[in-house]
C-alpha cells in the first residue's frame, strides 16, 4: 500500500490517499515461424515451406517483477493526475472562499 498526503500550506489542512495496486498478468506462448526453401537445378524449381509452432513461454521471477513494477509505475501515473486534479479544484475553491470572505 502506497500512503500519499498533500499539505495546503494556506489552510495548514492535510489530504492522504491510499493506493492498493493490485495487477495480474497471463503469459502467452511464444510463435516460432521456420521458413525451409529447398532449389534445384540453379534455381528452375524451388519449394517453399513454412512452418508455424507455438511453445510456452518461460518467465522468470526478475522478468515478473519487472512486469510488476511497471503495472505499479502505470497504476501511480494515473493516480497522479487524480491527485493533481483534485489539488488544483481544492485550490480554487479555497480561493473563492477567501476572496467571498474579504
Amino acid at each position: 500500500m502506497t500512503i500519499i498526503y498533500n499539505r495546503d500550506f494556506i489552510s495548514g489542512n492535510y489530504t492522504f490517499f491510499t493506493a492498493d495496486v493490485k495487477a495480474s498478468f497471463k503469459v502467452s506462448q511464444d510463435m516460432y515461424i521456420w521458413q525451409k526453401q529447398k532449389s534445384t537445378w540453379g534455381g528452375l524449381f524451388q519449394k517453399d515451406e513454412q512452418e508455424i509452432r507455438h511453445l510456452p513461454h518461460t518467465i522468470t521471477v526478475e522478468e515478473a517483477e519487472v512486469l510488476m513494477n511497471f503495472f505499479d509505475m502505470v497504476a501511480l501515473s494515473k493516480f497522479d493526475m487524480y491527485i493533481r486534479a483534485f489539488i488544483n479544484s481544492t485550490h480554487i475553491v479555497e480561493a473563492k472562499s477567501q476572496d467571498f470572505l474579504n
